[in-house]
This record gives C-alpha cells, structure tokens and sequence, in this order.
C-alpha cells in the first residue's frame, strides 16, 4: 500500500502569496463557526488534527476543497460535535504555516489555489484552532486519489482522482451537475452585482458628469493621447503613473533630424528645414502622439513621428520634395 505524502516544489511556494497564521480580527464566518451548535455548509468540526496522520490530512484536504468550491468556510478543530469546546491540545495546528496547507492541496489538485488561514479562536476559555478557506472558482478538481490506512489496517479512500467535492448541508460530499451549476451561478450573480454596482454609480452621477473607463494602471506611452489625469490631494482617490514626456517624446529637434538622416538611404539628405517643412505641411504641431512643446523648452519628438517619416518616405521618395513646396506656398 503507498500513502501519498505532499511535496513542496519551489515554483509552487514562490506562486504562493504570503498569508497570516492568525490574526487580531475575527471576521463575521469565524464568529459565525464559534456560535454554531451543528455542522453546515459553511462550518466542520473536529475533535482534534493529527499533522503525522495521513487519514487526518486527506479528511481535512477533502473538507477544506468543498468548502472551497461552495463558497468558503471554516474547519474549527478542538470541538466536539456541536461545537462544544474539549480540552484538546492544538498548538500544533496553531503552529502550523497556511502555505502547508496549500501545499498538501495542491499535491492532490495540482491547483495554486492559497486562501487559507489558521486562527487561535477563543471560546469558553478554551483555545480553539480554526482554518479559514476562502471561495475558490473555477472548482477544484481532484487530480490524485487520497487514501490512508484505518485503526484496522483497511485501506480507505477520502476522495478519487477526478472527482470535486462540495458541501451538502454539513457533509463534503462528491459533487452533482446540479452543484457545478449552482457553483457557476454563484459567481455569475456576483460579477451581476459588481456591474449593478457600477451601474447604480452612473444612474447617481450628477447631471452633466462623465463617464471614463480607466485601466488598473496607466503607463507610459508613446501617445499623449492617453487618458489625461487631474492630480488632486485626496488620499483616497486611484493612483496612476504620471506621463513623462521626456520618455515618450526623446528627441528635440536637431536629435530627430540627426536620427531620420541616420537611418535615411545613403545620399538622400535631411536637414532642419526638411523638418520645418514636414512639420507644417503635415500639421504635425497638432499630432501630440508625434511632437510636444513643454512649457519651459523647446519642442520634442517621438520615436514615432521619426519612425512615420520614414515609412513616409519608403512610400514616396517625393515626399520631402513635396513637403518643401507645399510650406512654402502656405508660408507666402
């Protein structure tokens, strides 16, 4: 008989966030599992955790991956079963990194999945261990069968290879079609409230506001054209990168001109009122992804308007010529 044991890899503990092994507040599904006199969806209880017991570790991987897929719960360990405090010892559990726990997860998943966290968990002056998962999507599938070894030297199995648990009423249990699809309707009502959400801030704004959608970061570009943004004070407001000019227009002007002669076939020739003419026959004075004028110094250029000279000129060897004529016409 083989046990599987769990085996860390280093690029699954580098792909692991970091995670508190407890912490100073207690969310509403913690007080939620201290409070509860029987198991349910959302709460397990255990008497005690062996971490040296194959059998304790596939029973809690099971517990814990149908949580998961139902939306999260808490496994409360040191209770009996309605929740009644023992005099267990769970510092071992408490001393436990959550990163273990993903860790064993993941060696019978193969998913990243990581939001775990242990808590010391008071409750009629008796200390509790609790392990919190958070909801998983899409579902975790088991890709490795968990079995382990009774009192009576049986081989037992706590879950199969391709099979997903959830939870049914108190119990994990292997999962339905009807449990899938009520996992995916799940997370499609929540993306339904997020866009309600967004919605309700539109419907509210006042008249005459207007609506931008803004990226999670703004980078540089080599377009000005991207979105502007008033800096203010407010501390609460989203913070994006701050355009820099001198990044996305390097050149001035004899550097563009020195830079298009560069790159121009040998003995075709470009000087600076080549530039001037191209400049005004072509407006490129109003292309703010082509040139910019700061406050303070003088105009600059990007690799972009360098770039569409060329191809200018690759297309129409007449294309200096006819700048030059056209600038002075329009110049009187």
């Amino acid at each position: 008989m083989t046990v599987h044991q769990p085996r860390s890899t280093p690029e699954f503990k580098q792909s692991l966030r970091p995670m508190d092994t407890q912490r100073s507040t207690m969310g509403p599904l913690l007080k939620k599992a201290l409070s509860a006199k029987r198991r349910s969806k959302y709460v397990e209880f255990r008497a005690a955790f062996d971490i040296g017991s194959s059998r304790d570790w596939c029973e809690l991987i099971r517990d814990l991956a149908a949580m998961a897929n139902s939306g999260g719960g808490v496994v409360l360990i040191g209770v009996e079963t309605d929740g009644q405090p023992l005099d267990a010892d769970v510092s071992t559990v408490l001393g436990m990194d959550p990163v273990m726990v993903a860790d064993k997860l993941h060696h019978y998943t193969d998913s990243p999945f990581s939001d775990f966290h242990i808590h010391e968990a008071p409750k009629e002056d008796r200390k509790l261990a609790a392990i919190e998962v958070g909801a998983a999507f899409p579902p975790i599938v088991f890709t490795r069968t968990g079995t382990y070894t009774d009192d009576e030297l049986w081989e037992k199995t706590a879950f199969s290879a391709g099979s997903m648990y959830f939870r049914r009423g108190g119990k994990s249990v292997p999962g339905k079609s009807a449990d899938l699809s009520k996992a995916l309707e799940g997370r499609l009502d929540s993306v339904r409230k997020n866009w309600l959400a967004d919605v309700r801030k539109v419907v509210r704004a006042p008249a005459g506001s207007q609506i931008a959608v803004l990226p999670p970061t703004i980078q540089h570009a080599d377009s000005t054209h991207a979105l502007p943004i008033q800096i203010i004070d407010d501390p609460n407001a989203p913070t994006y990168r701050v355009v820099d000019v001198d990044r996305t227009h390097p050149y001035r002007a004899k550097e563009a001109m020195l830079e298009i002669a560069r790159r121009l076939p040998e003995g075709v020739s470009f000087n600076s009122f080549d530039l001037l003419s191209v400049r005004k026959a072509h407006a490129i004075d109003e292309r703010e992804e082509f040139t910019h004028e700061p406050k303070f110094g003088s105009r600059q250029y990007s690799q972009g308007f360098v770039d569409w000279v060329l191809r200018e000129y690759s297309k129409d060897h007449g294309f200096f010529t006819k700048a030059r004529k056209k600038y002075r016409e329009t110049s009187g």
